[in-house]
C-alpha cells in the first residue's frame, strides 16, 4: 500500500515511517526540511504543505496521514491524528472538517503522549504533569510506541469513524509527578506550554479494545520510560535537546544508507 506521510522528518513522522516500511508499505513523505535520520526507503519530497506538489502526491497514494483537505479532494483514505488534550476548539473543528470530507476517514483521538521519544508533544505532557496542582485526579496517557503500532494497524484496515486511543489503566497525577521528580526540570519548564485539558474524558467514541489491539505499555511504565528519556536532556517546547557532556539514552537508530 502507498502511504503519504506529511511532516515525515519530525520525530514522530520518522518513527511512523520506519514502522510502515517495516510492515511492507511504500512511504512517500513530504516536509519543509530534510533530516539525516529519515529512513532511506522513504520517497522524500522537500516542499512545504502549501506547495501544489502535495496534491499530486496525494493523488498517487492509497492513504494520507494527517492532511484533511488533500485527502478529501484526492479521494484517498485519511487517517487524522487528533490531540484530545489539545485546544478543544481547534481540534474539534479539524475533526469535523475531516469527518465531513468526501473521502473515507478515521480520526484517531489520542490521550496525552509520553515515552522516551521526547518530541514537542511529549515535552508538553511533561510540562503539564509538573505544573499540575491536582494530585488525586486519575490520568490517562498513551505511550508513543503504542501510538505507532496502532497507526500501522489502522493503515492496513478500511475502518473509518473515530477511535479513542489511551492505555487501559490510569495513574494519579501526584504519582506521575513523583516519578518525574528525579529529573529536575522545573526551572527549564517555566515557559513550556502545557495541554489545556490534561485530564480528559473521552466522549464514548470507539476504543482500541474493539480493534483487538493489545497495548504494550502500562501507564506507570510509560511515565518511567519518559524519565529515562529525560536523563541527559533539556526539555524544550520544540522537543528535548541533548545536554553537552551527557550521554542520554538514544531514541532512534540512524538508518543505513542504500547500497
Amino acid at each position: 500500500m502507498r502511504i503519504l506521510l506529511t511532516g515525515v522528518t519530525g520525530l514522530l513522522g520518522r518513527a511512523v515511517a520506519r514502522q510502515l516500511i517495516a510492515a511492507g508499505h511504500a512511504v512517500t513523505g513530504i516536509a519543509a526540511d530534510p533530516h539525516e535520520n529519515l529512513h532511506p526507503d522513504v520517497e522524500f519530497v522537500c516542499q512545504s504543505l502549501g506547495d501544489p506538489m502535495l496534491q499530486q502526491l496525494a493523488d498517487a497514494c492509497d492513504v494520507v496521514l494527517h492532511v484533511a483537505h488533500v485527502a478529501a479532494r484526492a479521494g484517498a483514505r485519511l487517517i487524522f491524528l487528533s490531540q484530545s488534550a489539545g485546544q478543544p476548539k481547534l481540534y474539534r473543528q479539524a475533526e469535523a472538517l475531516v469527518s465531513s470530507g468526501w473521502a473515507p476517514s478515521l480520526v484517531v483521538r489520542i490521550a496525552p503522549p509520553v515515552g522516551r521519544q521526547l518530541d514537542w508533544m511529549i515535552c508538553r505532557t511533561v510540562g503539564s504533569l509538573l505544573a499540575s496542582k491536582d494530585c488525586d485526579q486519575p490520568l490517562r496517557l498513551l505511550h508513543i510506541d503504542d501510538l505507532l503500532r496502532f497507526l500501522v494497524l489502522a493503515v492496513a484496515t478500511n475502518r473509518s469513524g473515530v477511535v479513542d486511543l489511551a492505555a487501559p489503566d490510569t495513574i494519579d497525577l501526584g504519582a506521575a509527578r513523583r516519578m518525574l521528580r528525579p529529573v529536575d526540570q522545573h526551572a527549564r519548564l517555566a515557559r513550556l506550554p502545557g495541554w489545556p485539558e490534561l485530564t480528559l474524558d473521552f466522549d464514548g467514541a470507539v476504543t482500541a479494545a474493539s480493534w483487538q489491539f493489545d497495548f504494550g505499555w502500562r501507564v506507570s511504565d510509560a511515565v518511567a520510560d519518559t524519565v529515562r528519556g529525560l536523563l541527559g536532556r533539556r526539555v524544550d517546547a520544540r522537543g528535548a535537546v541533548d545536554l553537552p557532556g551527557h550521554l542520554p539514552l538514544p531514541v532512534e537508530t540512524a538508518p543505513r544508507a542504500r547500497s
